[in-house]
């Protein structure tokens, strides 16, 4: 499971779902949750700023590189 939003990891709509996940879910699971979430900073006003602060396509791609076993990373 990948968790990705924009807000922060802690305290948000994400967390909550993965208290849910965990709660209700957590013998059907093989890994462990990983978030994918915005800079832990105040959002900047600027739209460069504001950019790097939210996460990227990248960061998700990563995250499911995380989980997912290696021999099947790449099929």
């Amino acid at each position: 499971m990948v968790i990705a939003e924009e807000g922060w990891k802690y305290y948000g709509t994400g967390q909550g779902l993965a208290a849910l996940i965990y709660e209700y879910a957590f013998d059907y699971m093989d890994a462990p949750i990983q978030h994918v979430t915005g800079a832990d900073v105040p959002m900047p006003n600027s739209k460069v700023l504001e950019r790097d602060a939210n996460p990227k396509k990248s960061d998700v791609i990563e995250a499911v590189k995380a989980i997912v076993p290696a021999d099947l990373v790449g099929k």
